[in-house]
């Protein structure tokens, strides 16, 4: 089996550790893989051309980029190469809805979280997008866990640690008439959000309001190339 892996940019190195590291492990069970660095290309479709002509591989492994990619001809990366793509987010998932929206429903997409399944078909629907759970990678030598919380907070004097999931949105009104429904649920969607100043702490209302609908995929936006991780 044939396995190309391939690395864009990344802000801090995590997604190109995480395509070395893959690719390692791949070439462990005895896999043929190769590793294409993108990171620095200013050629991309050309480059992804070249390596497709050349020997055919059995799976294309890409890390939050090249979903929503279309060759000048307008092939998707699975029809170029004439073989499975897997886009692994290892973010975040909704972070990347503008490339999303154009990445075909046959790329599988593997998620860090289980509930960022629940998130994609909630706003795309079920059949949409063809999504599975994998777990965030970690390199290194295991460790044990701490014995409580205490000692794990200790341990990591981080001031803000965020853990993304999802939860599907409640409707109380669901069982009202039509028309409440309609009345209550732009009400949630005119919610104002409130921000907080970071150097004068005081609130803005309705400052930095962000939403997500779940009532359908939205009109998909201008696709572009990107290559970040």
């Amino acid at each position: 089996m044939r396995i190309l892996v391939i690395k864009g940019q990344s802000q801090y190195g995590g997604t190109r550790l995480f395509a070395d590291e893959a690719a390692s492990a791949f070439n462990r069970l005895g896999y043929q893989t190769e590793v294409l660095d993108l990171g620095s290309s200013a050629t991309v479709p050309a480059d992804l051309a070249a390596v497709a002509s050349g020997q055919r591989h059995d799976l294309v492994l890409t890390f939050n980029i090249l979903g929503d990619f279309r060759s000048p001809s307008g092939l998707t990366m699975e029809e170029l190469f004439g073989c499975p793509h897997v886009v692994w987010h290892t973010d975040y998932v909704l972070t990347s809805w503008t490339r999303l929206q154009e990445t075909p429903s046959t790329t599988l997409l593997l998620v860090v979280d289980p509930t960022q399944i629940g998130a994609l078909t909630c706003i795309g629907g079920k059949d949409r997008f063809r999504a599975r759970f994998f777990p965030h990678p970690a390199v290194g030598e295991p460790v044990a866990d701490e014995p409580d919380v205490e000692a794990f907070m200790a341990q990591r004097p981080i001031p803000v640690l965020w853990s993304g999931g999802f939860v599907e949105p409640s409707r109380p009104w669901s069982s009202a008439s039509p028309t409440t429904q309609q009345v209550m649920d732009g009400a949630v969607d005119l919610r104002p959000v409130r921000r907080v100043d970071a150097t004068a702490r005081r609130p803005y209302p309705n400052a930095g309001r962000r939403r997500v609908r779940c009532s359908g995929s939205g009109q998909a936006s201008q696709p572009g190339l990107c290559l970040g991780g």
